[in-house]
């Protein structure tokens, strides 16, 4: 069973706080933060812009597939 977390005070939105509660709401979370707790700033840096690059790459790709200009995905 996974723990609920704490709703922050300033989120009022009900829709928010039941999908932070849930279980993909904390999976998605600690997916998104994992290691940048105690990560130095470099580190956190080097893993924004490895994904940037992954997104762009699988972004590329969904358009080679689905005949889509990739570039206007970016626009």
């Amino acid at each position: 069973m996974i723990k609920k977390k704490k709703i922050p005070l300033w989120i009022n939105n009900k829709f928010l706080s039941d999908l932070f509660q849930s279980k993909f709401g904390i999976i998605l979370s600690n997916w998104l933060a994992q290691c940048m707790l105690y990560a130095e700033t470099v580190e956190v840096l080097f893993r924004l812009f490895f994904e940037l690059i992954i997104f762009i790459i699988i972004c590329f790709f969904y358009g080679m597939f689905f005949n889509i200009n990739s570039y206007a995905l970016f626009l």
